[in-house]
């Protein structure tokens, strides 16, 4: 995908949806015609599309989208899709290319942001950084999805977890505003003085991270996860590993709860804490 895309499955619903459009005519295994997909020219080039056979949940196929042309409604695919018929029924991710183009957006509760397993998302020069508050009720979530949490919209079958790798820059995942929710993710390779791979500071509350690896920060007076002042975090389990100083700071928090983690490496403390209570 790119950033200037709408980050929705087309037609609408959640990784598990079961809507879907049906192909009219097929010319052969890259083209296909369906009058029910009525995006602009060229809107959906380079989103990926998955098909079905027939009205089966069977899966026919998959190829990112080379072009779209409205006023025929024609679909051209970058990969052949074998048996490409009519009467096979498809959906579109219409995905953004970065997570800071979702995490960074205006966001309503209970938004879910899907990252692909097995891909890396090697971060350019700044943070990732998060834009909307979530509720106690109803949080905004960031999720690696595959095999590994029966969650997957691209039906890659991956174990692998999606990185985010900070390039040896001095940059993390900040999660700046609360009731955020981060799960299955490998975020790795900050280089930050006395800051972390993951960080929640200036009285971030609510936020829960699970099922991550957080590892390899490369500063030697950084952190896996840092957090200030934050409070109500919960971190379960977690690989965190290799980080610097320590694995794990919890600087002036309050409620803070590591449960069912692995915390360990060759270099930094476990956990380091300070002015903290209810740890």
């Amino acid at each position: 995908g790119n950033d200037s895309r709408t980050g929705l499955r087309i037609p609408a619903g959640d990784y598990n949806s079961t809507s879907y459009y049906t192909i009219d005519s097929t010319a052969d295994t890259t083209h296909f015609v369906d009058t029910e997909m009525t995006v602009a020219d060229n809107a959906i080039n380079g989103s990926f599309v998955y098909v079905f056979v027939g009205a089966t949940a069977v899966a026919r196929g998959s190829s990112l989208i080379t072009s779209w042309t409205n006023g025929t409604h024609t679909m051209v695919l970058a990969t052949p899709i074998a048996s490409l018929t009519a009467g096979d029924t498809y959906y579109v991710l219409d995905s953004y290319k970065t997570i800071q183009k979702y995490t960074g957006s205006a966001r309503t509760v209970g938004d879910i942001g899907y990252v692909r397993n097995n891909m890396t998302h090697t971060q350019g020069a700044a943070h990732i950084t998060t834009a909307t508050n979530g509720t106690v009720a109803t949080r905004i979530t960031l999720m690696g999805c595959g095999s590994n949490n029966s969650i997957d919209p691209w039906h890659d079958a991956s174990a692998t977890k999606a990185v985010i790798d900070f390039n040896n820059g001095a940059y993390a995942l900040q999660l700046s505003k609360v009731y955020w929710y981060v799960s299955n993710l490998d975020v790795k390779y900050a280089n930050s003085v006395y800051g972390g791979c993951i960080e929640m500071k200036d009285g971030v509350t609510g936020c829960i991270i699970e099922n991550c690896i957080v590892r390899d920060q490369a500063n030697a007076n950084g952190y896996g996860l840092y957090l200030l002042g934050s409070t109500e975090v919960n971190v379960t389990g977690c690989v965190i590993k290799n980080n610097g100083l320590a694995n794990i700071c919890v600087n002036g928090g309050k409620s803070v709860t590591v449960d069912s983690c692995t915390i360990d490496g060759t270099s930094g403390a476990g956990v380091a804490y300070t002015n903290c209570s209810d740890i």
